[in-house]
């Protein structure tokens, strides 16, 4: 994936939820519960500059398909940013038994079926 275009639907996001959220925030503080039908005209602008974040919240989902459209059309992928590509994280493994009780009996249950079907699909 792009980096860049990752790195802007991020600061979108938080722009656009600053600027949708803050004014309710600040109206619910003078005293205005969230489900009123009508606005005081005294709280227009701010309800005015809450949907202009709601729109940009609405725009940078659009803007998220897209950067994900283009990391499928060009090919761009990001595997382990922090790590080569030799570490085995991604291996299957079975959580190390340390508790008694049902839980570890039933892991003992399925690490068991795992190698019992691995060893008749190698036969």
């Amino acid at each position: 994936m792009n980096g860049y275009l990752l790195q802007g639907h991020l600061f979108s996001s938080l722009f656009g939820f600053k600027v949708c959220f803050f004014p309710m925030h600040y109206l619910g503080i003078r005293g205005l519960p969230r489900r009123v039908c009508c606005y005081d005209p005294s709280f227009y602008i701010l309800k005015t500059i809450s949907k202009m974040g709601s729109m940009v919240s609405i725009c940078r989902g659009f803007f998220l398909m897209f950067v994900i459209w283009e990391s499928i059309a060009t090919g761009h992928t990001i595997i382990r940013i922090w790590t080569d590509n030799l570490t085995p994280i991604d291996v299957l493994t079975v959580p190390q038994i340390h508790h008694g009780g049902v839980f570890t009996r039933v892991l003992i249950f399925l690490k068991n079926s795992f190698k019992f079907i691995l060893g008749i699909v190698h036969r």
